[in-house]
């Protein structure tokens, strides 16, 4: 009888992936949760300019004036290093601190901006520091948190380019400390790019659970009509065995783990090495899905270069300018410099640079990593990365 029933049990039920099981989200610290505060503090101050896309001039006044309690938790935060306690977050749902974020950012333009008109350079320098310190800070989330903070950076690189030369060499020495500590302190591409791994099997399990439950409706809502055949596929899916529909994702995730390690490795490296990856290819049911939510991570070695590019060429800047200012003569090439500082991103070897008088070119040779004679065209990052424009 024993044997009988034996014989006749059902067969263990096959198990789906668990995708994230080795991502567990990192314990949060107290400086990453003042920059949660700062978002949290800025949506109850200014709950309806957050809203709005484009501010008029009183607007961002009023921004600015309502957002000073957020900018002192902001400040307060970066004073040191900052260690971001990623969390994975659906793809329906995007973190809630990043609008507040992205506002606070903004309002750090408009302040510097309004600085620079009102003649009061060595206050929008301590304003450019908060900014690319912010920003640096918060590009060790994912993907998008990196392409926030890089995009924060960035506007206060340029904006501030131009006037330079009204600082003082004291304030364009502090300046130079500033970025080059913010650069030191600021998390690697490839922890960037591991949170970015993570984010993707997030999408993979959100994917798993809605086919599990049968209601794919929320995402084929958010990913459009592009989408639709790979939906189609899930739905012819789930009249095939179950050991079909678990190595489908297995297969899935396994390609968004793959993926990500790949970055990991490349982005551990010096950035001159790096290159664009293979593209996964073969017939790929699920293709459409990567294509939504795996392709972020492949801006983000550029984006990452274009944001060291900027921040060096302005350090050395400040540098350069300190000794025009001192009547001191501009030295004949970048070698007194810290290597790390006046390295190109995209090449590993020095930035170009000219001495003209007590004039000087300078310039990064962009992502071609083809010398274009400091030609940026108009917004000063292709071919060639500039600010003079």
């Amino acid at each position: 009888m024993a044997a009988f029933l034996i014989g006749c049990s059902k067969p263990p039920r096959i198990a789906f992936p668990k995708p994230l099981e080795d991502y567990p989200n990192v314990p949060s610290n107290s400086r990453f949760d003042l920059l949660l505060d700062a978002a949290s503090t800025v949506e109850r101050a200014c709950p309806k300019l957050i809203e709005k896309p484009d501010l008029t001039i009183g607007e961002k006044r009023a921004a600015m004036q309502k957002s000073q309690t957020a900018l002192q938790e902001i400040e307060r935060a970066v004073e040191d290093k900052v260690q971001f306690a990623y969390a994975v977050n659906s793809p329906l749902a995007p973190p809630a601190y990043r609008r507040g974020w992205r506002f606070l950012g903004n309002v750090l333009a408009y302040q510097l901006d309004e600085q620079l008109r009102s003649d009061r350079p060595d206050a929008a320098a301590e304003t450019a520091k908060l900014a690319i310190r912010f920003g640096l800070a918060i590009s060790g989330g994912d993907a998008y948190d990196a392409n926030l903070g890089f995009s924060i950076a960035a506007n206060a690189c340029t904006t501030l380019w131009d006037s330079l030369d009204k600082l003082s060499p004291a304030a364009l020495r502090s300046l130079f400390n500033a970025i080059r500590r913010a650069m030191t302190d600021a998390p690697s591409p490839s922890s960037t790019a591991r949170n970015e791994t993570a984010n993707m099997l997030r999408a993979v399990q959100a994917i798993q659970d809605a086919f599990l439950s049968n209601d794919i409706k929320p995402l084929q809502d958010a990913l459009g009509p592009s989408a639709q055949p790979a939906f189609s596929y899930l739905v012819n899916l789930k009249a095939k065995p179950e050991q079909q529909q678990v190595e489908y994702f297995q297969a899935f995730g396994q390609e968004a783990e793959d993926k990500g390690k790949a970055y990991a490795q490349m982005l551990s490296k010096p950035s001159e090495t790096w290159s664009d990856l293979p593209q996964p290819a073969g017939d790929r049911p699920w293709k459409r899905f990567a294509a939504a939510y795996f392709s972020t991570i492949d801006d983000l070695p550029g984006w990452w270069q274009m944001n060291q590019a900027r921040l060096r060429l302005l350090a050395i800047r400040c540098a350069l300018i300190a000794r025009v200012q001192e009547r001191k003569p501009l030295p004949v090439d970048l070698r007194a410099l810290p290597l790390d500082l006046r390295t190109d991103p995209f090449t590993g070897r020095d930035f170009r640079y000219t001495p003209k008088g007590s004039e000087f070119s300078l310039y990064s040779v962009g992502e071609d990593r083809r010398d274009d004679g400091g030609d940026g065209g108009p917004t000063g990052t292709t071919p060639d990365v500039t600010f003079e424009r």
